[in-house]
């Protein structure tokens, strides 16, 4: 069984610059070996812009905006950077903030994962929950892999509601220990067409993080709070009452 403590240990945030204009589009926790796609993005590449957004989202994270902050007690620090495809002239970014609030534990080999499908429903359009079970960690699941800069929006909506879901939709940023670890795709052939596919279906591996518990003041009082992660229930549950809430 998972350890019962757990917490944020990296945190993805996607943002967008446009000249000196930058805002948050989502984010959610994951594992430190999820890869989001996209192009590494250093600092020494970033224009004036870009790094202050990324200075921007790092004081938001840790309310650091307040005249009397201590650097000793700040909890998240960027752990690496991609940037993403982008349109309408907006540059793309993903941004993966590591957590120091909470040391992480060991992880038990025999510790299994939560596996979530999501699929698009052919006469609406939503995009739901359709499969959830849990899944031991060598479970071939026999289908390509995913990543979020494939996705279009509608699917990383999708992404990031599931992860607030099983996070109960908790809004504090550092509180969020059901972290996302892999995605997998499944397509099928567009009619008349065997070269097009169509995305069929996108199955989440989701892990819990384990780490001791938080014994350091500074962190307690430390609201970090972050707008896109405040509750928004709005992924569709193909059947709700099979899909109890979840106790952390």
């Amino acid at each position: 069984m998972p350890p019962k403590q757990g917490a944020t240990l990296f945190l993805l945030v996607h943002f967008v610059v446009k000249a000196s204009v930058n805002r948050i589009i989502r984010s959610f926790s994951v594992t430190e070996d999820f890869e989001p796609g996209g192009h590494p993005f250093h600092f020494a590449q970033m224009d004036f812009d870009t790094r202050t957004a990324l200075e921007n989202i790092w004081k938001q994270l840790d309310f650091a905006y307040r005249p009397n902050f201590d650097p000793l007690a700040a909890v998240f620090s960027l752990y690496k950077c991609a940037k993403l495809p982008g349109a309408s002239g907006w540059e793309n970014y993903v941004a993966i903030f590591q957590c120091s609030g909470a040391k992480p534990l060991r992880q038990d080999p025999r510790q299994p994962w939560i596996l979530c499908h999501l699929s698009k429903d052919a006469s609406t359009g939503h995009i739901m929950l359709k499969h959830q079970f849990m899944i031991a960690r060598d479970y071939d699941l026999g289908a390509l892999p995913a990543s979020y800069d494939w996705l279009d929006g509608d699917w990383r909506k999708a992404v990031k509601d599931q992860l607030a879901r099983v996070n109960n939709f908790e809004e504090d940023a550092s509180k969020h220990p059901w972290a996302l670890k892999k995605m997998y795709r499944t397509v099928h052939n567009k009619a008349g067409s065997s070269s097009k596919q169509i995305l069929e279906g996108i199955s989440l591996i989701v892990e819990w993080q384990g780490c001791e518990p938080v014994s350091i003041e500074a962190v307690a009082a430390n609201p970090h709070s972050l707008a896109p992660l405040q509750a928004t229930p709005s992924l569709q549950l193909e059947s709700s009452a099979a899909l109890p809430p979840y106790s952390l």
